[in-house]
């Protein structure tokens, strides 16, 4: 389950990345604030991981969670950005 948290936090600090610096994603400075400290805090936790080599279902549940939602808004933010 390490392999599959870890992969989950790797795609929601790079979705994280690419939302913050992206010109198509309309947020708000704080909303792009947030999500590059998201992107700091999922490497950092996948570091521990990788240390650790310990996850709680919790982290699991989390990670599932984050990755989903990144990958909504991702969907959403391209499908308006052809939509005019």
């Amino acid at each position: 389950m390490e392999e599959l948290v870890i992969a989950l936090l790797c795609f929601v600090s790079l979705a994280c990345v690419a939302g913050a610096f992206s010109q198509c994603y309309s947020g708000t400075l704080l909303q792009r604030i947030g999500m590059a400290l998201i992107a700091f805090w999922a490497m950092w936790r996948a570091a521990l991981i990788i240390q650790e080599g310990d996850v709680h279902p919790s982290m699991a549940l989390g990670a599932l969670g984050m990755a989903v939602f990144a990958a909504g808004t991702m969907i959403k933010t391209w499908l308006w950005r052809y939509r005019k």
